[in-house]
């Protein structure tokens, strides 16, 4: 016969294991500096200025081998989109409209693509609204401390043009042009490289479209997608240097160009509508495909357009939008 108090103890130290079995998967994370990630938050809101604040960003749970995929599914769930537009802002996160199906794909890919990996750490970041609303959402910082995931920092990208580095004087050449985008933890997501080129005898362009080549059309950041429309179209300009204009027997005009580069970035759930074969014109130009911004509950989108003249004889240029 085992004594009673044998017996206690067994039950107890039954117990405790299943209580370890239970919380092994979800280790809370240590003491780690989150000053990195505030101060991230902070200046996301100051560059972009927002309606609101980052109060605070705190610890929540460690990712390991055993919880990284509920943990990425938690991510993707409690994405979070705020609508500026509404009185008062709304505030939405992906578990309010997403099927099943969408979330598993999300947290599928979230994962392929290194998004969350083991010894992560998974943090709450506070947010006021300036009409008082408080929310929380969840980010991901490495275990050193380095920010890497916020739906609204993440999402959120800003264009930076960057001056070409050749001679943008040649008379039948201008470029190469440059435009990059980064998000809001700094990383370049979107790459636009493009040059614009013409071939001339005297005041005549004698090569045919397209006069715009473009040498890097690149997206590399996670639920993000970049779209490029170009076009272009020759006019007369008047030069007393020529005897003629190609287009028309106008006297004393040289061919030019009028030239168009328009680009789209979606992240999240807005999305790029691409319709070729579709007469769209941008700025006043005929581009090859026609691109429509479809709105988003959570992401954002960023829209550029550079337009440029370019003439035969004189090399005359003109440039809006750029930088």
């Amino acid at each position: 016969k085992i004594p009673i108090y044998l017996v206690s103890f067994m039950m107890a130290l039954a117990i405790l294991k299943v209580g370890c079995t239970h919380f092994s998967h979800e280790i809370m994370s240590p003491a780690v500096d989150t000053s990195k990630f505030l101060e991230m938050a902070r200046n996301f809101v100051k560059d972009q200025d927002l309606a609101m604040t980052a109060d605070t960003v705190t610890t929540n749970v460690e990712v390991t081998a055993d919880n990284i995929e509920s943990l990425a599914r938690k991510v993707i769930e409690d994405m979070t989109g705020v609508d500026f537009t509404s009185n008062p802002a709304v505030v939405t996160k992906v578990i309010d409209f997403a099927s099943q199906a969408i979330v598993d794909s999300l947290t599928s890919s979230f994962l392929d693509f290194g998004m969350i990996q083991v010894s992560d750490i998974l943090v709450n970041v506070e947010w006021s609204l300036h009409d008082g609303t408080r929310f929380t959402s969840l980010g991901i910082q490495d275990k050193t401390g380095n920010p890497k995931f916020e739906s609204q920092m993440y999402f959120t990208h800003t264009n930076i043009v960057i001056e070409p580095e050749s001679d943008i004087s040649a008379k039948q050449e201008m470029g190469p042009f440059e435009l990059i985008s980064k998000n809001g933890f700094g990383t370049t997501c979107e790459i636009l490289r493009w040059t614009v080129v013409i071939q001339t005898d005297k005041c005549i362009i004698t090569n045919p479209e397209p006069y715009i080549v473009i040498t890097a059309n690149e997206a590399h950041c996670w639920f993000g997608d970049q779209k490029v429309a170009k076009g272009s179209a020759k006019f007369c300009q008047p030069n007393e240097d020529c005897d003629c204009c190609s287009i028309h027997d106008k006297i004393r005009s040289e061919d030019c160009i009028q030239w168009v580069v328009q680009r789209l970035v979606a992240t999240g759930f807005y999305n790029i509508k691409v319709e070729g074969g579709v007469k769209a014109e941008v700025s006043g130009v005929e581009v090859d495909v026609k691109l429509t911004m479809e709105a988003g509950r959570i992401g954002a989108k960023l829209e550029k357009e550079v337009v440029g003249v370019l003439c035969a004889k004189s090399g005359a240029k003109s440039l809006t939008g750029y930088p």
